[in-house]
Order: structure tokens, then C-alpha cells, then sequence
């Protein structure tokens, strides 16, 4: 199955994330024209195949390929959407909709001979100039003109990461609300230590080493804070640091959800190496991750994952 990436120059930064989780992905670069013009050079190097259409600012689900893949072979005569945000996700979940409700470009599957003629609507499209970044109205207009339902999977195969849009700069960093629950609320943003000041007392003595040399974010969800976490870079190897949930936030995923995003800052980084001194409390969070212990200390142990 062919996977095409649209990007751009200012967001090249994060396609070595998918080419490592992706190796056989296609990068498509935008020349210049702007993201309807990089979506239309998607839909020609897509031709007659049956291709997944992806943006490059998404965080993939474990084992995004196979997953995908599954759902294709059940419902490889429709187009699918893997990402989605809408009430009904959490109340009827997956489903077929009426093509004409299609929405959000970020990672969705299109079925042999549906790039081109989305290519060939795209030339008498009358739209241009009220949505001229609009690629989910011009594929929702295509639908509805060809009468062409779409399935609809649930939960999301893939997360938005939160960045500035190069679409809409005023757009919200992080829009997505109820894919991938608890990860679609949660995201980091950097913060200098200073500003943590009011809480590196507590922070210290729930038993954490605080660094000037750690890359420090604030945990939000929403735009609640609920912690802090953050990274040490050396060299190739990014080390987990100073992670602490506030304690009335915690049991409600928060810590699981930052961590996972943190391994998603460090694979964008090129990191080749994760590690972390995991206490009793985080200890079996990074087992069921994938890290082994290296080190067994008294009270706690030191893991690692290569990359």
C-alpha cells in the first residue's frame, strides 16, 4: 500500500518521525503553491493507485501500518477516514457516512482510480477561491457529485500534533478533541525552569532531580496545567526527566499520554537511544513500553529503549 506525505519546507522537521515508523512512505514536497497545490501533486503521483493520502504534522497509533491495513481489507471499495473529532466518534463509532460530510485531511485512504478523478473534479471545482485551502470540501464536494459514501474508523489511526498551521496561523495548535481520547487533550508545551519555581519544592520531594540542562515542558490538557515532564539530550540519547502529574490530576492517563508524546519529541530529534530512572511509580509505565532494565538500583532502576 502506497502512502503519500504531503509537506513542506518549514515542516520538513518532522518527516524523519514518519520515515522511521513509514520507511516506505513517499514524501511529497510542496513546491511553492501552497497546501491545495501540494495536494494536487499528491493526487497525481497517486494516479490509478490505491493510495493513503497523509499530512506530516500526525502522530501514528502503534502499529499504524498493519492496523490500516486490516481496516483497507474490509472496506478496500470505500474511501476511509482515520482521523476524525466528532461527537458521534464516542457515541456510534465507526460507521459509513455520506460522502458529502467528509472532513479533515490528515490521513485518510483512497481507493484505485479516486486520486485522478478527484484530480479532473478539481479542474471545474467552483470553489477556489472561498476555501482555497479547503482539500477535505473539494474530496466532501467530489463525494456528494459522485454519490459516494465514505467509512468512517474508529478510534482515530492517527493524533494532529500540536504546531502553528501553515495553513492558518490563528488556527488552534492542538484542535483535535476526541480522537485517541486522552491523547487528543494532552500536549507540551516548553517552559524555562524559572517559571516552574512555585513547584520544585513539591517536585523535589516526591524524590525528582530537577537540571538546568533538561529540556522542560508544562503538561496541559486543554489549557489546564496539570504537570511538568521533560528531556536531556546527550548526544543521540534522550533521557526522561523531572515528569510529575499533579497529584489530584493523576489515575486519568495524563502521565501515559505525556510520555507517549515525549517519545514522539525524541524520535522527531533523531534520537537513537531513550532513557530514563524510572521509580516504583513509572517503573511498570516504561516495561509495558518497551524498555528494558539495565541497571537494578534499591528503589529504582534504569531502563532503556533503542530506537
Amino acid at each position: 500500500m502506497r502512502i503519500l506525505v504531503r509537506t513542506c519546507p518549514q515542516r520538513a522537521h518532522f518527516i524523519p518521525y514518519l520515515e522511521k515508523h513509514l520507511p516506505s512512505a513517499e514524501i511529497i514536497m510542496d513546491d511553492g503553491g501552497g497546501a491545495m497545490q501540494c495536494f494536487y501533486q499528491a493526487l497525481r503521483a497517486a494516479g490509478d493507485d490505491a493510495v493513503i493520502h497523509m499530512e506530516d504534522d500526525v502522530l501514528l497509533t502503534e502499529s499504524f501500518k498493519s492496523k490500516a491495513l486490516s481496516v483497507i481489507e474490509t472496506f478496500r471499495a470505500l474511501p476511509i477516514q482515520f482521523f476524525s473529532m466528532r461527537k458521534a466518534d464516542l457515541t456510534v463509532g465507526s460507521r459509513v457516512e455520506k460522502g458529502g460530510k467528509f472532513l479533515m485531511g490528515q490521513c485518510f485512504y483512497l481507493p484505485e482510480g479516486i486520486s485522478a478523478r478527484i484530480l479532473k473534479f478539481a479542474q471545474m471545482w467552483h470553489k477556489h477561491d472561498t476555501h482555497p485551502t479547503g482539500l477535505d470540501t473539494l474530496v466532501a464536494d467530489f463525494f456528494a457529485a459522485s454519490k459516494m459514501s465514505y467509512y468512517l474508523h474508529v478510534p482515530s489511526l492517527v493524533d494532529h500534533r500540536e504546531c502553528v498551521s501553515e495553513i492558518n496561523s490563528r488556527r488552534s495548535t492542538n484542535d483535535s478533541h476526541l480522537h485517541l481520547p486522552i491523547l487528543s487533550m494532552i500536549n507540551l508545551r516548553p517552559i524555562e525552569l524559572s517559571k516552574m519555581t512555585p513547584w520544585l519544592s513539591e517536585m523535589k520531594a516526591a524524590g525528582l532531580s530537577i537540571a538546568e540542562s533538561t529540556n522542560h515542558y508544562a503538561i496541559y490538557r486543554g489549557s489546564e496545567l496539570v504537570g511538568f515532564t521533560g528531556l536531556m539530550w546527550i548526544g543521540k540519547t534522550a533521557r526522561f526527566k523531572s515528569s510529575y502529574v499533579f497529584p489530584q490530576y493523576r489515575r486519568q492517563g495524563i502521565y501515559d499520554a505525556s510520555q507517549k508524546l515525549l517519545i514522539a519529541i525524541a524520535e522527531t530529534g533523531s534520537a537513537t537511544m531513550l532513557e530514563a530512572t524510572a521509580t516504583k511509580m513509572s517503573k511498570q509505565w516504561f516495561l509495558d513500553n518497551g524498555f528494558e532494565v539495565v541497571v537494578q538500583f534499591r528503589d529504582m532502576i534504569k531502563v532503556e529503549k533503542r530506537l
